[in-house]
């Protein structure tokens, strides 16, 4: 039996495993009246409700801090979440109930594809 990692094999996977989940989350988000940033910042937020910052979304997505902030300014002016910058001069969001209903929505939908 052959123990060796196959590098190229695992690279294909994660590479395949992105482009699924970037298509899967654009069209639902479209589905929902969202931009792709839109719906990973508030996928984040949900499926991390201990992180509550950009900066947080931007390190742990490997996103840029613009690409998270001009998200996050959309998604409070939809009424998706509650923006603020806190004492530390951080971008911070909250989800609000509206939001709810559209990531429901997309995880069953996820669910289905996945």
């Amino acid at each position: 039996m052959d123990s060796a990692f196959d590098t190229r094999k695992f690279v294909r996977i994660q590479s395949y495993g992105c482009e699924l989940y970037s298509k899967t989350i654009e069209d639902e988000a479209i589905a929902c009246g969202l931009t792709k940033p839109e719906a990973d910042v508030l996928l984040f937020f949900s499926n991390n409700p201990e992180f509550q910052s950009a900066v947080d979304v931007a390190r742990y997505r490997g996103v840029s801090k613009a690409y998270v902030s001009k998200a996050l300014v959309r998604l409070a002016d939809k009424g998706y979440i509650t923006a603020r910058v806190d004492e530390n001069d951080r971008k911070v969001g909250w989800l609000s109930e509206k939001v709810l209903r559209i990531i429901n929505i997309s995880i069953l939908i996820f669910r289905k594809v996945v």
